[in-house]
């Protein structure tokens, strides 16, 4: 988002917030910001999970997913540079992705330049997810920096654990519900550490626990939620 944007907020926080009746913010760390920080009204509506999966995973597939724009921003980069460190001691993990961005360029060179075209595989942004994420066995969200990620959410309701940065978002809708672990944003060595801690681990544990969360993210709780919002203001 840059510096330009963060004081382009602070100002219109400044200068125009005063005036609404509410501000829906998507997390309760930034509900907090806004009424500790700020003294502004605000209120944590999170955006709806519309996901119907066609079924749960599995977890025996040995496949990463990534699901995103393929962008500096959503950590692409980390996600290739810590694979390639984690498959020098493991011969059968693959990591598939499915996205298309400023970074495809980059990551198809990078793939081709490291000989990694049999163990990274480019699906594009065609992808049909509700019959894809079953398919796959853990999520990877490498983030730098995300207001809400939805990607998480349905990857939950979907039965797969998600190896996540370590930013506020990730701690809230992931660690919150103990659905996955973390690693260090922007760190593709502390991702690769993550890889490996993850596919020693039970993963049924953690897809069970986000399969418990997920239903707080479904469309029918967010309508709920705006609904009591709009109620409240008329009032």
């Amino acid at each position: 988002m840059g510096s330009f944007f963060a004081r382009y907020m602070k100002e219109a926080i400044k200068a125009y917030y005063h005036r609404f009746d509410e501000i829906i913010v998507l997390s309760d760390g930034d509900e907090k910001e806004f009424k500790e920080k700020h003294h502004l009204p605000a209120r944590r509506i999170y955006n709806p999970n519309t996901m119907k999966p066609a079924g749960k995973s599995s977890l025996t597939s040995k496949t990463f997913v990534y699901v995103g724009a393929l962008s500096r921003q959503k950590g692409t980069d980390l996600a290739v540079r810590a694979f390639r460190r984690f498959i020098e001691t493991d011969q059968e993990w693959n990591l598939h992705i499915y996205g298309d961005g400023p970074l495809k360029g980059w990551i198809e060179e990078y793939v081709s330049s490291h000989g990694l075209g049999q163990r990274i595989i480019l699906h594009g942004p065609n992808g049909n997810m509700v019959e894809e994420f079953p398919r796959h066995s853990i999520l990877v969200f490498p983030s730098r920096c995300e207001g809400f990620g939805l990607v998480q959410v349905e990857a939950m309701c979907c039965g797969l654990p998600i190896l996540a940065a370590d930013i506020p978002i990730c701690r809230e809708i992931v660690g919150k519900h103990h659905a996955g672990i973390f690693f260090e944003s922007d760190n593709p060595e502390d991702l690769c550490r993550a890889m490996r801690e993850m596919t020693a681990s039970d993963l049924s544990t953690y897809a069970a626990n986000g399969l418990a969360a997920a239903p707080l993210f479904n469309l029918e709780q967010t309508v709920s939620e705006w609904e009591n919002m709009f109620n409240a203001v008329k009032s």
